[in-house]
Order: structure tokens, then C-alpha cells, then sequence
């Protein structure tokens, strides 16, 4: 728990999607998805943190 929190960086003003999917529906398995792929938009919520502390 702790460490999903100091890993979201939706506390630093991103809005981020896509970090995880679901492998199949039938199974039920979540995997990680790269960086990259993830959807970040920013600016859409005030920062409860700045991100030089996040990072």
C-alpha cells in the first residue's frame, strides 16, 4: 500500500492511465505496463506534492 502511494504520480499534478491491464478477462492477471505506453496529462488536479520531492 505504501509503496503504490510513493510510486502514483497523480499526487504531482499527473493524471496518469493505462499503468496496468488486465491480461485476459477470463483470467483475471494484471500486468505492468512500460512507462512509455502510459496516457499523462498534466495539470489537471492541484499537486499535493511537487515532483522534485516526488522524484
Amino acid at each position: 500500500m505504501i509503496h503504490s502511494i510513493l510510486t502514483n504520480p497523480t499526487y504531482t499534478r499527473y493524471l496518469t492511465q493505462g499503468r496496468r491491464r488486465v491480461k485476459s478477462y477470463k483470467v483475471h492477471q494484471i500486468e505492468a505496463v512500460p512507462h512509455e505506453k502510459w496516457l499523462e496529462a498534466a495539470g489537471t488536479h492541484e499537486a499535493i506534492i511537487d515532483y522534485e520531492t516526488f522524484d
